[in-house]
Parts: C-alpha cells; sequence; structure tokens
C-alpha cells in the first residue's frame, strides 16, 4: 500500500513539474513574442534564451531566437541557429521555412548561388511557397555569369590580333598625300603675323582711348563727390550748432 502510494506521489509531482515547466517556457516565448513585435530585438533574445534554458529541445525557441538574431542583422548568430535546427526533427514545412531564412542570410552576403540552391531545396519541400519563389528567381538574376571558357578566349583573343594586323597592313600601302611646297605655306604665314600686329596696335590704341574717357568721367565724379561731401559736412557742423544749442 504504502509503495502504491510513493509511486502515486512520485507521478503527481514528476507532472506538476512538467506543468511547470510548460508554463514557464510559454510564458518566457510569450514575452519575447511581444518584444519582438515592438522591434526590441535585444530583449527578445533574452526571453528566447529563457525559454531555451527551460527546455533546450523547443524548436519554436529556436527558430524565435534565430528570428531575432536575423532582424538585428547579427547574422552569423542566426546562421548558427538556423543550421542546427536542420539537424533536429523538424516537418516539412518547418524545414522549407528555415532553408528560406538561410537563403536570405546568404543573399545579405551576396553570395547568390548558395542562396539559388538553399531556395531551390527550400521549395522542393514547399512547392506553394511564393515569397521563396521569388526570392529564388532573384537570386538567379542576380548571379554572376560564368566567364568564357580559355579555349574560347584564346580564340577571341587571336581573332583581335588578326584583326589589328590587317589594320596596319591597310594603312601601308595607302598612298601617301603630298604635302604642299614650303614657299606657299611661308606666305600665309607672313600675312597671318601682319594682321595679328595691326589687330594688337588698333587694340592698344583703342585700350588708350577707353582709358582716357575712363580718366575724364572719373574726375568729374570725383568733382561731383567732393561737392557733395562739403554739403554733407556744412549740414552735419550746422546740425551739431543746433544739438548744442538744445542742451543748453
Amino acid at each position: 500500500m504504502r509503495i502504491r502510494i510513493l509511486v502515486l506521489v512520485s507521478f503527481l509531482a514528476c507532472f506538476s513539474a512538467s506543468i511547470l515547466k510548460g508554463q514557464n517556457l510559454n510564458n518566457a516565448l510569450r514575452q519575447g513574442n511581444n518584444a519582438y513585435k515592438e522591434r526590441y530585438y535585444g530583449d527578445a533574445i533574452a526571453h528566447y534564451k529563457d525559454a531555451l534554458k527551460v527546455d533546450s529541445s523547443s524548436v519554436k525557441a529556436k527558430f524565435a531566437l534565430a528570428d531575432a538574431y536575423y532582424q538585428k542583422k547579427q547574422d552569423s548568430l542566426a546562421m548558427n541557429y538556423y543550421q542546427d535546427m536542420l539537424q533536429d526533427s523538424l516537418s516539412r514545412s518547418q524545414k522549407a521555412e528555415v532553408l528560406h531564412n538561410i537563403g536570405n542570410l546568404q543573399m545579405r552576403a551576396k553570395d547568390y548561388k548558395k542562396a539559388f540552391e538553399t531556395y531551390k531545396q527550400s521549395l522542393i519541400l514547399n512547392p506553394n511557397d511564393d515569397d521563396t519563389r521569388y526570392n529564388l528567381v532573384l537570386a538567379q538574376k542576380l548571379m554572376p555569369k560564368d566567364k568564357k571558357q580559355p579555349q574560347q578566349q584564346n580564340q577571341q583573343n587571336q581573332q583581335d590580333q588578326n584583326k589589328q594586323k590587317k589594320k596596319q597592313q591597310d594603312k601601308k600601302k595607302e598612298p601617301k598625300k603630298q604635302e604642299p611646297p614650303k614657299n606657299n605655306q611661308e606666305k600665309p604665314k607672313q600675312d597671318k603675323q601682319k594682321q595679328q600686329d595691326k589687330s594688337q596696335k588698333d587694340q592698344k590704341e583703342l585700350n588708350k582711348k577707353q582709358l582716357e574717357q575712363l580718366l575724364d568721367s572719373y574726375k568729374a565724379n570725383d568733382e561731383k563727390t567732393r561737392q557733395k561731401m562739403q554739403k554733407v559736412q556744412t549740414y552735419l557742423k550746422n546740425k551739431d550748432k543746433q544739438k548744442a544749442k538744445k542742451k543748453w
């Protein structure tokens, strides 16, 4: 009888501990999700870690923690958790989501070839995911194009060299143009020099006239300015006298 009672008490204790563990796990996940929605990713990470302390095998806690690291742009930590989850027993849809996020990290790292392969694996598991399909096409477009094979490149270089040689040969075959006699060249040069000398002389005379006009204008303006200043000084003197009278 006592043995049965002890077994029952042990069962109830384990059951209670399991319920408490589940409650603590759910509370930590709920707090983490609330912080995640408010974009407090640091707080969310702390809560998800608490959840994993309660249950280190929790798929929800691992996935949520990896997502929080992803949003905080701590890509290496996010990648570690995502890749670790692939070792767990996941459903096809869960594994497809993990691969989708791994592909996103690879896209962010500009490793488009790996991202393309990862998205392809994700679509095999979940062919109806339009987001993954879109990302797959995008990764394919961003993938660097394959370089030409060495043999093709050598052929192209050889063709370019042949074209260059042909151009040089054709240029050598062209008849040389005859140059006009030197006497015919010297005469236009002399005429041109005379024109330049005359133009400079005219320019000097013009500048001299302009300068004289400018000086005359300055003198006239200077005389007007001097007369105005005298008037102003006379006005100020009279004004000062008036003020002095008022002060008495």
